[in-house]
């Protein structure tokens, strides 16, 4: 217990309050911290990296990236000063181009969630470490371009412990008017549902629904893929999933 001498009347006040020397880690401000990645940024109470600073990151990740949240940080008897506990925080996936998706991992690299292009993640955490935490919506999302030429593509990759479960596809074409294409996610070379020889017109989209297929699922740690027929020009895909731990115990 510490004392802290009152302004008026020189009286003491009582408080058990503990202070760090490690930089300005009282608390996050309402607002918004922007961050531009070029690669994996790793987050911080204090300035040893990049210091988080609000509740509301909006993050252009400029590519595929990672975005690890902050340890905590503890004092000599391994009381926790500062940690996640409590908090919830909100992370903006800003980019301005497709492929660009930030996956989200505690400090360790154990993930947490996967942020697909002018997508948002809101998540609540319960312990100082980030082990425990809850996202406010559970439904994920990727976005991929598809070259022109290319007869694969991966849409949404292996999370390590879980098992991904496909819920819906958006397909459009940017430029130009694919031909006849045959459509079929797969994991591995086990195919969920295969869509029919379809055009995609310019600037026109098509919506497959994933989660009614009747073919196989996947094994934990298996990315979901896209194979193509006839690509003929480029595809944009946005690709909407849940993930479902492989432990239910």
């Amino acid at each position: 217990m510490s004392n802290i001498p009152q302004l008026m009347g020189r009286r003491e006040l009582e408080h058990d309050l503990r202070f760090s020397n490690k930089g300005p880690i009282s608390g996050l401000v309402d607002g918004v911290q922007s961050i531009t990645m070029a690669d994996t940024v790793t987050l911080s109470w204090d300035e040893s990296a990049t210091q988080m600073t609000a509740h509301v990151l909006a993050v252009d990740p400029t590519g595929q990236r990672i975005l690890k949240l902050p340890a905590k940080i503890d004092d000599a008897d391994s009381n926790n000063l500062v940690g996640l506990k409590g908090r919830t925080i909100t992370i903006i996936n800003t980019a301005d181009g497709y492929d660009e998706n930030i996956i989200v991992q505690r400090s360790n690299g154990s993930f947490i969630t996967q942020i697909g292009r002018g997508d948002v993640s809101k998540i609540t955490f319960t312990n100082g470490s980030g082990s425990q935490f809850y996202l406010h919506n559970d439904l994920l999302s990727t976005t991929v371009s598809v070259a022109d030429g290319d007869t694969s593509e991966e849409l949404v990759p292996a999370v390590a412990g879980y098992h991904i479960i496909p819920v819906s596809a958006v397909i459009l074409a940017p430029s130009g008017n694919p031909a006849n294409n045959t459509f079929q996610f797969k994991f591995n070379t086990d195919v969920v549902t295969s869509y029919g020889a379809s055009d995609v017109a310019q600037d026109e989209a098509i919506y497959i629904s994933l989660s009614s297929a009747t073919g196989k699922g996947s094994a934990a740690g298996v990315a979901l893929s896209l194979a193509l027929s006839d690509p003929d020009a480029e595809l944009r895909v946005k690709t909407s999933y849940r993930l479902m731990i492989a432990d239910l115990a």
